[in-house]
């Protein structure tokens, strides 16, 4: 039943990561904010992949699910590195920069998601 894995599933890991995303909004001298954010998101996650884990069949390859759940990790992860690297260029470079990078990642990550699910799917639909 493909209702249950998208609105069980796929919905809520998809809210965890809007609020992973967040912190390209928070300010880059805020360093402990991101990383809290981030990092009990990424928790979260994990979490929630525990409980869900007893509902997907356990088989010897990797399904949409299982990839979508990979690359879900992968890009709530990305926040975390994102805000130590704007942290140090607001404080060695300057604090124009730091707010450009922050600018440029609230798009590009997310949309690098939305690429990579898309090609998951392709993947799953042409050559699975």
């Amino acid at each position: 039943n493909q209702n249950y894995y998208i609105f069980k599933i796929i919905f809520p890991i998809f809210f965890i990561l809007l609020i992973t995303w967040s912190v390209f909004w928070i300010s880059s001298k805020d360093l402990e904010s991101r990383i809290t954010i981030s990092t009990v998101c990424l928790l979260t996650l994990i979490a929630y992949n525990f409980i869900i884990d007893q509902n997907l069949p356990k088989l010897p390859y990797l399904t949409f699910i299982d990839n979508f759940i990979l690359i879900s990790y992968l890009f709530a992860g990305i926040p975390t590195i994102q805000s130590v690297i704007s942290k140090l260029l607001y404080q060695n470079k300057s604090q124009n920069i730091s707010i450009h990078f922050d600018i440029y990642c609230r798009f590009i990550i997310p949309l690098t998601y939305v690429f990579s699910l898309f090609f998951i799917i392709l993947y799953h639909v042409y050559f699975l």
